[in-house]
């Protein structure tokens, strides 16, 4: 996983062609078009997509419910391998 984040206070103290320069290769690489927002708010690019801050949360929350999904998936098939693992050692 690999998260990068653009905090637009740490990119207010570079210079406006570094800026317009960072955000363009940033943004437009993914055929998004610029509105002028790039320049105010906080970036996290994840797995090579660009997110603002509050859509990466999003984006994140349904990684992890799904995450829990499947932990919650896995542990009931433990819980039934355990199971069987009983009732063959009980049978011993």
């Amino acid at each position: 996983m690999n998260v990068i984040i653009i905090r637009a206070k740490e990119m207010d103290s570079k210079s406006i062609e570094e800026q317009f320069l960072f955000y363009k290769q940033q943004f437009e690489e993914g055929s998004c078009v610029m509105s002028g927002s790039e320049l105010r708010n906080d970036w996290v690019i994840y797995n090579d997509q660009a997110y603002s801050t509050e859509a990466f949360e999003i984006v994140i929350a349904k990684e992890k419910a799904e995450l829990n999904e499947r932990i919650e998936s896995l542990n009931k098939q433990i819980k039934r391998a355990v199971s069987e693992l009983d009732k063959l050692e009980s049978e011993i």
